[in-house]
């Protein structure tokens, strides 16, 4: 069972809240963070503008003290450049406010269920440290958010498998040669400063991880790729990251079920801290994230047929592969398309 779309009045009530709520929680004078993740990009982006090195001015005993190298790519440093118009305070600010209210439009123009998401712990955190996933959530429901995808190519590749589509890729790969046509050395300093990237890791090497891989068993479902993919990338294991996972419920009760453990992870995280360093913090969430988030995940998946639409050329290539393997194609009979759908998610469109 589905949800339904959210009445116009509801929708415009909900996204006008979010978007002050997002807003709110991004103002650094309330105590609910210092210094947000949109920040680096801010400082990258305004030493780009005044012909400087990014990557020089981000980072300890540099221009914004940062506890690391700026981890971004230059394509995600130029969707910054905007936002330098303003002070970082305001960038921020703005930036999270702008990502909840599109988050929220969004989830309200689709299954109403999905608003749930806006209740979750991870949701809270995203927009209070002013972080992407709002945003990539959004993406896979307007597709013209897709060019966001490159500024954490790690999470966007996840975030691409869900719903894949050519004009996105596209449009990132355009991005990135403008990058390289601006500063055409930034990939290797870029790179140079992922060494001290130790506490990016992916989820499935922890402790019960590999268990995602299951939901291959469901390898046509968007929600079923999305979800290993999501288990397979390097990324900051901390509970903002895996909003994204709220794709997958397809009930209310799911919804509700999978907000109530973002909010168990962090109960439980607040009791067990503080953390001596951020790699502890990291690997201590990021091993409850499997467990309570991940891995209840997969039983969802599983419990669905394995069945969707991809491109044609990789329906192509699965043509001779074991039925139980290869699953059935949404309005197939036999595995016999009998009303393409040329505008479905998974296309390639």
């Amino acid at each position: 069972m589905t949800g339904t779309r959210v009445a116009i009045g509801d929708r415009v009530l909900i996204v006008t809240v979010m978007t002050i709520l997002a807003g709110f929680l991004a103002v650094p004078h309330l105590g609910v963070v210092r210094a947000s993740d949109f920040d680096q990009i801010w400082y990258g982006a305004r030493a780009l503008v005044h012909g400087g090195n990014p990557y020089a001015a981000v980072g300890p005993g540099r221009t914004f003290p940062w506890q690391f190298p700026l981890f971004y790519p230059l394509p995600g440093v130029l969707l910054a450049v905007p936002f330098t118009a303003v002070s970082v305070r305001a960038a921020s600010l703005i930036f999270s406010a702008l990502s909840g209210g599109v988050l929220a439009f969004a989830l309200t123009r689709e299954r109403s269920h999905r608003v749930a998401a806006l209740a979750s712990f991870s949701f809270f955190y995203a927009v209070a440290v002013s972080q992407w996933s709002p945003l990539f959530v959004a993406a896979t429901v307007f597709p013209v958010l897709g060019v966001l995808l490159v500024a954490k190519p790690t999470i966007g590749a996840a975030i691409w498998l869900y719903r894949p589509s050519w004009k996105t890729a596209v449009a990132c790969a355009a991005l990135l040669v403008l990058s390289l046509i601006i500063r055409p050395s930034w990939p290797g300093e870029w790179l140079a400063g992922l060494g001290a990237a130790t506490h990016i890791v992916a989820p499935v090497t922890y402790p019960g991880g590999a268990l995602v891989l299951l939901a291959l068993a469901r390898w046509r479902r968007p929600e079923a790729r999305l979800l290993v993919a999501m288990a397979c990338v390097p990324q900051t294991t901390l509970l903002y990251e895996i909003l994204p996972l709220f794709l997958i419920p397809n009930t209310w009760r799911q919804s509700w079920f999978l907000v109530a453990l973002t909010w168990l992870v962090q109960g439980i995280e607040v009791v067990a801290g503080p953390f001596p360093l951020l790699p502890d913090r990291v690997a201590f969430s990021g091993k409850l994230s499997v467990a309570l988030c991940y891995l209840p995940c997969v039983v969802m998946v599983l419990m669905r047929p394995n069945e969707g639409r991809l491109p044609v050329v990789i329906e192509t290539t699965f043509e001779r592969v074991a039925g139980w393997w290869r699953g059935a194609i949404t309005g197939s009979r036999n595995g016999v398309p009998v009303a393409p759908d040329v505008n479905g998610a998974g296309t390639g469109s």
